[in-house]
């Protein structure tokens, strides 16, 4: 997986869209892919935030947490 976007970077889009522009325009502005302001813009439509989401798999396995005691030992 790439690296994130700066928070910096987040919210000038953010700032930009909200203040008449469309997300490409403010892709272009800021140099960085359309589908990337495009997501930034639902993400922060959709739960207020801006950072971007965790990356990764979640770092507790389900099928094995019954048995962390025993493979820890």
């Amino acid at each position: 997986m790439g690296k994130s976007h700066s928070l910096d970077i987040r919210e000038r889009v953010v700032a930009m869209v909200e203040a008449g522009h469309s997300c490409r325009a403010a892709a272009r502005c800021f140099a960085i892919g359309d589908s990337t302001a495009i997501r930034i813009m639902q993400r922060c439509r959709q739960t207020g935030a801006i950072l971007p989401p965790r990356q990764g798999r979640p770092s507790c396995s389900g099928k094995l947490s019954s048995y962390r005691s025993f493979l820890i030992a």
